[in-house]
């Protein structure tokens, strides 16, 4: 079931996580440059965000890790959110690989696909020697989109 409806001014928001039906890793919190709404697959954004106040990105990270145990997803999963003022939206919730997450990976050390297959086949996070958080000291601009001539 899709219910859409247009949030004008939001920004939009990508995770991509791990979860081995417990415990939930997250690889990366990344801000789109472009307002919600503008395809994912023809969009630029930032990692780690740039304009989220704590207490969003708190929201966002307890929404992640709810939606990936209610779902019982074991492996990646990629979630968009929508943010209108202090309210955050969901707008999609992707129980698969997203095409960000080697950009993640990259930047953050943490080889989320290789994680993920290994929770696939039995693993659980507690055997990886994960960071609690992964704080970057830069910025990455990850532009998703296809460039066309």
């Amino acid at each position: 079931m899709l219910i859409d409806k247009f949030l004008e001014k939001a920004i939009e928001i990508e995770v991509d996580a791990v979860c081995d039906g417990d415990e939930v890793f997250i690889g990366g919190i990344m801000e789109h440059i472009e307002e919600a709404g503008v395809h994912s697959g023809d969009s630029a954004c930032v990692l780690p965000p740039h304009s989220l106040n704590p207490k969003v990105i708190r929201t966002i990270k307890d929404y992640t890790r709810s939606l990936a145990r209610e779902l019982k997803v074991i492996g990646l999963i990629n979630i968009q959110y929508a943010l209108l003022g202090e309210s955050v939206y969901v707008l999609e919730v992707n129980p698969r690989a997203s095409r960000t997450v080697p950009f993640v990976s990259k930047a953050t050390g943490v080889p989320l696909a290789k994680v993920a297959t290994k929770i696939m086949i039995g693993k659980k996070l507690r055997d990886f020697n994960l960071p609690k958080e992964k704080e970057l000291s830069y910025v990455l601009f990850i532009w998703i989109g296809v460039l066309q001539s």
